[in-house]
């Protein structure tokens, strides 16, 4: 069946090819194919131009093939055509926009997964940061995976630069950004609220509980099925950093009162669920053959187990100063918080006994988290003020723009452009 559904679709393509409008050196168009694709990906201006040039690069050599049918990439690939697209323009529409053929010798090539973090590293900056997005649907169109350090790597940039608006847009849509969630990458979304929980700002602490509720729904209280080895559903780092900014905002602003028991709901999954799970022992590394290496990779996991713990162990504090009452809880919280201090403090000593090699090593800390708070309030002045009016209607970076946005399938077409496909395969 399968196979008689892609003859169909093939000779089907064929004819609309023929019937395709034919420019004056007899290249044919064929624009009702072209617009069942997803548009491009539309970069910002940057304020470096190597990285403009190289976001067009990728877009023309790696991205644009994947939205043309077999005659145009022919066309484009083949040096006989070559001098005649540049003496001779020829413009394509897709989805609207018209873009201009140009000669490609890439191939069927792909980015490195070197490129892909310079390219990352190169927009990690408050003037480039928002073109993460088109970046990623662009990766996505080209069917250019991303690694796992990679996807760590693009939230951790889009949180340090208090853009939590960024994050909240790619784990909202996985598939259109091909970021599916894994434990790493779930932990990093939940520290997002960490920034904004940092502002001395009652909305923004609401806003870092609705977040912190957002990630619950997607990691935790959720029917997607997740590998068992990664243990999402009962990872105490995600519980725990929400449970610290629920509590947080109780001692704030709701003088230390868990009027919705938020708090103890949250801090009685962490501790009937998800307490067996917490990593206390951080082992140092074997496998590599030099012991400076492994050296290095201890401390290396150390940085990462302080960072993760952390906000728990914060958590932690908070939630004991507002289930003061709660007889079974407080007990636990005094114990566990003064164990997990004890444990975080023994790893901050052995980081520190390693100063020598801590040059070559990631020096984040939660304290990275904390100082983003001045960019978000320097961007919801903006917002207030309307500068960012413009911005957000291009971009969709609100979350209300976020929650209509219409659903993208893993066939990279959205409903409406599936329908327009299933009415085709019907005529045939």
């Amino acid at each position: 069946m399968a196979l008689r559904v892609c003859f169909r679709i093939t000779i089907h393509s064929r004819r609309l090819l023929s019937r395709g409008t034919v420019t004056a050196r007899g290249f044919a168009s064929c624009p009702l194919l072209l617009r069942l694709n997803e548009p491009l990906p539309r970069f910002k201006p940057t304020a470096r131009p190597e990285l403009g040039e190289r976001l067009a690069k990728f877009r023309q050599e790696l991205v644009l093939p994947f939205h043309l049918s077999s005659e145009h990439k022919k066309i484009i690939r083949r040096e006989c055509n070559h001098a005649k697209l540049l003496n001779e323009p020829l413009f394509v529409e897709i989805a609207g926009e018209k873009v201009q053929l140009l000669p490609n010798t890439h191939g069927q090539g792909s980015l490195s997964a070197h490129g892909i973090t310079n390219m990352i590293s190169a927009m990690n900056d408050p003037n480039e940061i928002d073109n993460i997005l088109p970046f990623l649907l662009g990766l996505r169109q080209a069917e250019i995976p991303l690694k796992e350090g990679h996807k760590q790597k693009i939230i951790r940039a889009c949180n340090l630069m208090g853009r939590v608006d960024l994050t909240i847009r790619i784990v909202k849509n996985v598939r259109r950004y091909n970021f599916h969630l894994t434990k790493p990458i779930a932990r990093e979304c939940m520290r997002s609220t960490l920034v904004e929980q940092a502002v001395p700002d009652k909305d923004l602490s609401r806003k870092a509980v609705r977040h912190a509720n957002l990630f619950m729904k997607l990691f935790v209280n959720t029917a997607i099925k997740v590998d068992p080895a990664e243990r999402l559903k009962r990872d105490p780092v995600v519980i725990g950093t929400a449970l610290g900014v629920f509590a947080d905002n109780d001692l704030r602003y709701n003088d230390k009162v868990d009027s919705e028991g938020e708090t103890e709901k949250l801090c009685r999954l962490l501790k009937d669920q998800c307490w067996d799970q917490v990593e206390w022992e951080c082992p140092a590394p074997t496998e590599r053959k030099q012991p400076i290496a492994n050296r290095k990779k201890h401390v290396h996991n150390l940085l990462k187990a302080i960072l993760d713990y952390t906000p728990v162990l914060e958590g932690l504090l908070v939630a004991k100063d507002i289930l003061v009452g709660v007889g079974d809880l407080y007990p636990w919280l005094s114990g566990q918080s003064e164990k997990l201090a004890e444990r975080i403090a023994e790893w901050k000593q052995h980081v520190a006994s390693e100063k020598d090699i801590l040059s070559d090593s990631p020096r984040l800390s939660i304290d990275s988290y904390r100082a983003a708070a001045e960019l978000i309030q320097q961007r919801e002045e903006k917002e207030k003020a309307g500068e960012l009016f413009e911005e957000a209607s291009e971009e969709g970076a609100d979350e209300e723009s976020v929650e209509v946005e219409e659903a993208v399938d893993d066939d990279g077409l959205n409903e409406s452009q599936r329908q327009e496909l299933e009415e085709l395969e019907k005529g045939m």
